[in-house]
């Protein structure tokens, strides 16, 4: 009773089977990973009895000279005055995506292994154009991805905007009251003047004097944290 068939395995895993002497198979070793695998050839015949030939030992050293696909859908959101945040689809590669490199207006600023980057680097109320590209373990680089625009917002106001009037009074003797009337307005997150949200009311602040000697004059030089000290006021007591 001759032989039947041959089945050809690599690394316990059947590869090819044939029924034709002289028994034989062709292995694409390039689609394997790199490394050393065991190959075994294994003979039936017609009633189903079977022999297993001794390991034979294979080293696989491909050569990956396949890029990455591009990534796509690069997507870039400004989180705020001072930050970027990019998204993009993953890539694929016949061996696998080690990493990306994230470009900034021609320029690599990091690199990655996931499919998203932070950028803190930027400045406020400026423009950036962002490309991604992917690696292989093989340092094979993708195509860049399409490029992603943003703008980063600016950054919020942070003084009040104060123009004041000051006026000077006696009331008595020995006392001077200065009173400050100011058109202040509030922007932004700042508070509004007496408690009134973006209210352009007038905001009142007074100040008493009680050491000012009998019929002498009183200099009142008031600042703001807005705007730099005020005209001084005079006035004397009766």
């Amino acid at each position: 009773m001759g032989v039947a068939k041959v089945e050809f395995s690599v690394d316990e895993a059947v590869a090819s089977t044939d029924t034709n002497a002289p028994y034989s198979f062709a292995w694409d070793s390039t689609a394997i990973a790199d490394g050393q695998h065991v190959l075994k050839a294994k003979a039936y015949d017609a009633a189903g009895n079977s022999a297993t030939s001794a390991a034979g030992t294979v080293t696989v050293g491909n050569a990956d000279i396949t890029p990455p696909t591009a990534p796509t859908g690069l997507s870039a959101t400004a989180a705020g005055p001072t930050a970027v945040h990019l998204t993009w689809a993953a890539s694929t590669d016949n061996v696998g995506v080690t990493g990306y490199a994230v470009m900034r207006d021609g320029q690599q600023i990091g690199t990655t292994v996931a499919a998203s980057y932070s950028d803190t680097t930027v400045q406020a109320a400026t423009t950036y154009t962002y490309v991604v590209t992917a690696r292989d373990a093989a340092g094979n680089v993708s195509a860049p991805s399409s490029p992603a625009t943003v703008t980063t917002p600016a950054e919020p106001s942070t003084a009040r905007s104060v123009a004041t009037q000051w006026s000077g009074s006696a009331s008595t003797r020995s006392r001077v009251a200065v009173a400050a009337v100011s058109s202040a307005t509030s922007s932004g997150d700042i508070p509004a003047p007496s408690g009134k949200p973006n209210s352009a009311e007038p905001e009142h602040t007074e100040y008493t004097d009680t050491s000012v000697p009998l019929s002498s004059s009183a200099f009142a030089t008031p600042t703001s944290d807005a705007r730099a000290p005020l005209p001084p006021v005079a006035t004397t007591p009766p």
